[in-house]
């Protein structure tokens, strides 16, 4: 019969290995390539292509814009906001679409990239390479995403309807 410090030895061995086995394992379920989504809500993550735009009021009222003269219209309706899952956010579209009152889609979100997103409860910011943001108050219904965003200048909010393509 064995001292029963030699039977110890390969059961630390055993522990040890099976220690071993079990993290190797559960290290390589996860893919390199598949990021874990920094922003926050993974809901967001896709691109969105506006669908309506409009300036709600003091007393909520939305007024839409479906049909602006000119080149306002066509500009606005070529805009996608695009969030990835590594936070990163960009616009894609024309740029320098005009919005209602002051400012353009390119004060939101640059379309050049850098910039990046986060959410927390229904605010989702987009922190832009200058070191600006911008705030919004966001909803997702379906596949469909609206944005709200406060234009201090005027006191009215501008309202964002996207879809996801």
């Amino acid at each position: 019969m064995l001292p029963a410090s030699d039977l110890r030895t390969p059961r630390r061995l055993a522990v040890l290995i099976t220690l071993v086995a079990v993290s190797l394992s559960l290290f390589q379920c996860k893919k390199s390539d598949d990021p874990e989504p920094v922003g926050g809500d993974t809901n967001l993550v896709a691109s969105w292509k506006m669908t309506q735009y409009g300036l709600k009021d003091s007393q909520g009222v939305v007024e839409y814009f479906d049909e602006i003269s000119g080149q306002v219209a066509p500009c606005l309706y070529t805009q996608e906001f695009i969030f990835a899952a590594d936070g990163g956010v960009k616009r894609g579209g024309r740029d320098g679409c005009a919005l209602a009152g002051v400012g353009s889609t390119d004060e939101l979100i640059p379309g050049s990239g850098g910039s990046k997103w986060q959410t927390a409860g229904t605010k989702l910011t987009i922190l832009k390479p200058d070191g600006s943001k911008a705030d919004f108050t966001y909803e997702l219904s379906g596949m469909t995403l609206r944005l709200e965003a406060l234009d201090r200048a005027t006191g009215r909010t501008h309202v964002f309807l996207l879809k996801k393509p």
